[in-house]
């Protein structure tokens, strides 16, 4: 997969320069996190899920776009984001919550990411998967759990970050798993009986 190579050492998500050498914009893009998703998602998708038995579990898409300032060392830029809230209407408390950010570390360095959090202020904790992008590619570290080919309840999906949430070594007993890529965006989550839901089809 021509887009795919792995960071080897560092949490960071740019080469590591000094930062005397870096030269700064004062207008950042997340162009490259929000190619990574599918249109549809930034246009009020219906996505619709299944479980193993065939049950079926829809979730609309609403996504917020802004501009927003920051400051770096007194350096004073702008950089874009968005926050795209996938909602079921037969649970108004359920959220799945993506957001596109970009900003300079303490560092200096760029950083360019996407994360997506399976119910943000749940009580008994959320579960959050963090994808990097360098080069207008998204990044596969060493710690990620990539698969180029994963199945789902009888279905496959292709090139698949998992994040698997858990309570020390132990896996959480709800809300403990949300699967991302590119084509389809959130392909699978488990609900609050852990129940697994794996994404069926988009619709408009």
């Amino acid at each position: 997969m021509k887009w795919k190579y792995f960071l080897i050492l560092f949490l960071s998500y740019s080469c590591q320069n000094k930062e005397k050498d870096i030269v700064k914009e004062d207008y950042l893009s997340i162009s490259d996190v929000r190619q990574y998703l599918p249109p549809s998602y930034f246009n009020g998708a219906k996505l619709i899920y299944t479980d193993s038995v065939g049950n079926e579990k829809l979730l609309y898409t609403k996504a917020t776009e802004k501009l927003v300032a920051l400051s770096d060392n007194g350096f004073e830029y702008q950089a874009e984001t968005f926050k795209i809230v996938l909602s079921d209407p037969n649970n108004p408390s359920f959220q799945i919550v993506l957001l596109g950010n970009t900003n300079y570390s303490p560092t200096g360095n760029l950083s360019i990411y996407l994360n997506g959090i399976l119910m943000p202020g749940n009580p008994m904790g959320s579960t959050t998967a963090t994808i990097g992008f360098s080069n207008g590619e998204p990044i596969v570290a060493m710690w990620d759990d990539f698969r180029e080919h994963v199945i789902f309840n009888g279905k496959s999906y292709n090139d698949v970050y998992i994040t698997i949430g858990k309570n020390g070594l132990e896996r959480k007993e709800s809300y403990s798993e949300i699967d991302l890529n590119s084509e389809l965006g959130v392909v699978a989550f488990c609900d609050e009986k852990n129940t697994l839901w794996n994404l069926d089809r988009i619709e408009q």
